[in-house]
C-alpha cells in the first residue's frame, strides 16, 4: 500500500477514534440532561458523578441534583470544591448559604452569605447576579447591601436606579420605590414608558388615596428640586404601532412656547440632527432662556423612518441612509392635519393643542430647482393668516428672520415655488392649507415655518443651516414673547367677533413683487438618454438679480360665523377630531326638536382619481334655510365664541378648502335612500298637483326653463312631496344664527 494511501487512512482513522470519544460524552451529558428534566434524579447522578470531573460547566445541574436527592454532605463538598477553585467566590458562597438554610444551619448560612457580599467584585454584571440571587432566596436587605456596596465602590457613576426601585417595591417600601424612580427619570427620561408600567403593576395610585397623594408628593418634589429638568413623554401611538415622542426643555409655564417638529418626511432628515445639536447645546452651555418653554418632536414619521434606504430620494446629496417620505399606510402626513387619517396626525392633533406654541416650526429638505441659498423657507401665507398677526408676521419677525440668518452667514431665501420651468421667470408664494402643518397651526392663530433646506447642498450644510434658523428664530421670539402674546390674544378675540371670514384663497396674479435672488444660469442641451432636450444649472454662471415673486393671495369663499354649530353624535369620527383639537361642546340633553339653520349640498364635484385616500369633494353650490330638525340626547351643542372658533368654521363649513366635507367625511348624505316606481308614483302625482296649485305653477315654471324628461317631471314632484325623505343632500351640521341666544346652557 503506498505511503500516501496509508497516511490518509491513519488520519480518517484517528478522526474516526475522537470522533467516537466526544460522541460518548457529548451521549453522557444528552442522557443526563434527559433524566435531570424528568426529574430522574438518581439516574442523571449516574453520569453527573463523572461529568462534573470532566466539565465544571455541569456545576449547577450536579449542585441540584444532589440537593434533590439530599446527599448534603456531597452538596457541601461540591460547593467547597468550587470555592477553592473560583477567583469570584460570591456567587459559589450564595450556594453555600441556601444549602445551610435549606438544613437549618441559620447561622452558617448568614456567615456564607456576608462572605459573598465581602468578596464581591467591582462591576455592574458581578452586582446585578449576586443582588438578583440574594432576591430569589428572599434575602432582600442583602440584595439591598449588594447593591449599595456597588454603588459605593463603582467607579462609572452608575446609580442602580432602576434595580433599586423595583427591589424597594419587593419590600413593601413604596416611598422608596418612587423616590429610584424620580430619580431614574432625571437621570434618564427616555425611561418614562418603563416607569409608568411599573407604577401601574406595583402601585395601586388609581384606588389608594395615599398612594395617589404619595407619588404626587415625590413628583412635586422633583419637579422643585429641578425646575430645569428636562422631559421626554409619549403623545402617542403611530400607524406602526410605535409611540411617538415629545421632548421638552425650559419651564413649562414660561411665557413663550415654540414647538418643532422633524422627519414628517423622515427621507429628509437635517432637522433630526439639527434638533439634536440644538438641545444638546442650549442644555450644556446653559443658553436656553429661562422664560422659553421648547418642545421638540424628534421623528414624527416613525414608520416611515423605519423603511430606512439609500436611494428613495433620487435628487437628494446625503446622508448615506435615511427613512421614506410616506407613513405605514403610504400616507403624506403632511397632508393629514385634518383628515387625521393616520394615529400620528389625531395624536398629534391633541398633542399641539395642549402645547398651544406661540411658534412652530416643521423641518424639511427641498425639490426642485437649483439656486445658490441653503436654506428656503415657506412661511405662514401672511394674507391666509389674516388679523394683526398676519401683518405682524410681514413686517417685523420675516424680516428679522431673513436678516439673522445673514448675520449667520446662511444664505435664506422663500421657498423656490418656480412660476417657469426655472426661477428666472420668478416664484410665487406656497399657500399652505390646513391640511399642511403650518396650515393647520394657523387654525389656532399660530404662526409656523416649514424649513425647506437646499437637496443639493451637502447634508452637514444642511443640517448646520437647520440649526441657525432654529437659533435665529428662539432669539426673535424671545425678543418678542410679549409682543406675540398680546397678537395672538388680539387675533382670538378678533376672530370670534367678526361675523364672516374667508375660507379659501387663490393667487393674485396681478399683485406683482419682487425678491432678491442668487440662481445659477439654466442651459439646455441634448441628453445622451433621452435624445431630447434637457435642463442643466451651471454652478460655474452664478447670478444675483431681483426676479419676480407673487406673494399676494385673496379670498375666494367666505363663510359666515354662526352663533353654534350643532354636530349630531352619528358623527364620531368628525367628534374626534374636534376633541382632539379642544373643542369645548354641550351635550343636548333630551330628544328635542330644535328650528336651526340647514345647508343643503345642491350640486357637488369629485375627481376619479384619489388623492391621500380620498376623492377631494368640492360643493359647487349649496342654499341655507330655516328649518326644524330632530335632535337626540348627546348630540353636540358647540358654541362658536371659544379658542377653536377659526378651526371649527375650516373645517366644518363645506366650502371651506380644508373642511372634513372635502375629505369625504359627510359623503354618505349624499346618496338617496328612498325611490318611487313611476307607475306606481303616477297618480300620486296627479293628486297632488290637483291638491297645490303652488306646486303645479312651480312645475310649469321648471318645464318652461328646460326639457324635462317624464321621470325628472315625477322627480320634481316627488322631492317636494311628503314622501321625499328631505335627508339626501341635506348637510348634517347644523347652525344657530349668529346673535341668537343659545340652548341648553345652565
Amino acid at each position: 500500500m503506498p505511503v500516501r494511501t496509508l497516511l490518509r487512512c491513519a488520519v480518517l482513522l484517528a478522526g474516526t477514534l475522537f470522533l467516537s470519544s466526544d460522541s460518548r460524552g457529548q451521549g453522557d451529558l444528552e442522557l443526563a440532561t434527559y433524566y435531570y428534566n424528568t426529574g430522574a434524579f438518581e439516574q442523571a447522578r449516574l453520569y453527573l458523578d463523572n461529568l462534573y470531573k470532566q466539565d465544571p460547566s455541569t456545576y449547577e445541574m450536579y449542585l441540584n441534583t444532589l440537593l434533590e436527592l439530599e446527599d448534603f454532605d456531597a452538596a457541601e463538598k461540591v460547593v467547597k470544591s468550587r470555592l477553592k477553585k473560583r477567583k469570584d467566590k460570591s456567587m459559589a458562597n450564595v450556594d453555600l448559604g441556601s444549602l445551610y438554610l435549606r438544613i437549618g444551619r441559620t447561622e452558617e448560612a448568614n456567615a456564607a452569605f456576608n462572605e459573598a457580599l465581602a468578596e464581591l467584585p467591582k462591576g455592574r454584571g458581578p452586582a446585578k447576579r449576586l443582588a438578583e440571587a440574594f432576591i430569589k432566596l428572599d434575602q432582600l436587605d442583602l440584595a439591598l447591601a449588594t447593591y449599595e456596596k456597588a454603588i459605593r465602590e463603582g467607579t462609572d457613576n452608575y446609580a442602580y436606579h432602576y434595580e433599586l426601585a423595583n427591589l424597594q417595591g419587593l419590600r413593601g417600601d413604596y416611598e422608596g420605590m418612587v423616590d429610584s424612580f424620580m430619580a431614574l427619570l432625571l437621570d434618564r427620561p427616555n425611561y418614562l414608558r418603563t416607569v409608568q408600567i411599573s407604577f401601574n403593576r406595583n402601585l395601586r395610585v388609581a384606588s389608594d388615596a395615599r398612594q395617589a397623594d404619595m407619588v404626587r408628593r415625590k413628583v412635586l418634589r422633583a419637579s422643585q428640586d429641578h425646575p430645569d429638568a428636562t422631559e421626554f413623554t409619549e403623545f402617542g401611538l403611530s400607524d406602526v404601532g410605535r409611540p411617538l415622542h415629545l421632548f421638552t426643555m425650559g419651564p413649562s409655564d414660561a411665557p413663550l412656547r415654540i414647538l418643532v417638529n422633524n422627519a414628517i418626511h423622515p427621507g429628509e432628515p437635517c432637522g433630526v440632527n439639527a434638533s439634536l445639536m440644538w438641545a444638546t447645546d442650549l442644555l450644556e452651555s446653559s443658553r436656553l432662556p429661562q422664560d422659553v418653554h421648547i418642545g421638540i418632536v424628534p421623528l414624527y414619521n416613525v414608520g416611515g423612518g423605519l423603511r430606512r434606504n439609500c436611494c428613495t430620494r433620487a435628487n437628494q446629496n446625503g446622508p448615506e441612509e435615511y427613512g421614506f417620505r410616506g407613513n405605514a399606510r403610504n400616507l403624506d402626513l403632511n397632508r393629514d392635519f385634518i383628515k387625521c387619517d393616520s394615529r400620528n396626525a389625531l395624536s398629534f392633533n391633541a398633542m399641539f393643542t395642549d402645547f398651544d406654541p406661540d411658534l412652530f416650526a416643521d423641518t424639511h429638505t427641498s425639490n426642485g430647482a437649483d439656486y445658490q441659498a441653503t436654506m428656503t423657507l415657506i412661511a405662514t401665507q401672511p394674507d391666509k393668516l389674516g388679523g394683526p398677526l398676519g401683518a405682524w408676521l410681514e413686517a417685523t419677525l420675516l424680516p428679522e428672520l431673513y436678516s439673522g440668518m445673514e448675520e449667520r452667514g446662511t444664505e435664506m431665501c422663500p421657498y423656490v415655488y418656480s412660476l417657469g420651468a426655472t426661477p428666472d421667470d420668478g416664484i410665487q408664494d406656497f399657500l399652505e392649507t390646513p391640511r399642511f402643518s403650518t396650515g393647520y397651526a394657523a387654525l389656532h392663530h399660530t404662526i409656523g415655518f416649514t424649513t425647506e433646506a437646499h437637496m443639493l447642498k451637502p447634508f452637514d450644510d444642511r443640517v448646520k443651516a437647520t440649526l441657525r434658523f432654529l437659533d435665529v428664530l428662539l432669539e426673535a421670539g424671545v425678543r418678542h414673547a410679549e409682543v406675540i402674546d398680546a397678537l395672538r390674544q388680539a387675533q382670538d378675540h378678533a376672530y370670534r367677533h367678526t361675523s364672516s371670514h374667508p375660507v379659501d384663497w387663490t393667487l393674485d396674479t396681478t399683485a406683482v413683487d419682487s425678491v432678491r435672488f442668487g440662481g445659477f444660469e439654466a442651459r439646455y442641451e441634448w441628453s445622451a438618454v433621452t435624445g431630447s432636450k434637457r435642463l442643466r444649472y451651471d454652478r460655474s454662471a452664478p447670478w444675483t438679480r431681483n426676479i419676480v415673486r407673487l406673494h399676494t393671495f385673496r379670498p375666494t369663499q367666505e363663510a359666515s360665523l354662526p352663533a353654534a354649530f350643532i354636530v349630531p353624535q352619528a358623527w364620531r369620527h368628525v367628534i374626534a377630531r374636534l376633541e382632539a383639537n379642544g373643542v369645548v361642546s354641550i351635550p343636548i340633553p333630551q330628544d328635542t326638536s330644535l328650528t336651526v339653520e340647514v345647508t343643503r349640498i345642491l350640486d357637488h364635484s369629485a375627481p376619479n382619481r384619489p388623492y391621500e385616500g380620498h376623492h377631494l369633494r368640492t360643493a359647487l353650490s349649496t342654499s341655507r334655510t330655516l328649518e326644524s330638525v330632530q335632535l337626540f340626547a348627546g348630540d353636540l351643542l358647540i358654541p362658536a365664541d371659544q379658542p377653536a372658533a377659526r378651526y371649527l368654521l375650516e373645517t366644518l363649513s363645506p366650502q371651506a378648502v380644508d373642511a372634513f366635507f372635502r375629505w369625504n367625511f359627510f359623503d354618505s348624505v349624499l346618496q338617496q335612500k328612498e325611490y318611487f316606481s313611476s307607475y306606481v308614483f303616477e297618480d300620486t302625482a296627479e293628486r297632488l298637483l290637483d291638491e297645490s296649485p303652488t306646486l303645479r305653477l312651480a312645475l310649469d315654471s321648471a318645464r318652461a326653463e328646460r326639457d324635462l324628461s317624464a321621470r325628472a317631471q315625477l322627480d320634481f314632484i316627488y322631492r317636494r312631496s311628503p314622501h321625499s325623505e328631505g335627508t339626501a343632500g341635506r348637510y348634517p351640521v347644523f347652525r344657530i344664527p349668529a346673535g341668537q341666544s343659545l340652548p341648553f346652557r345652565e
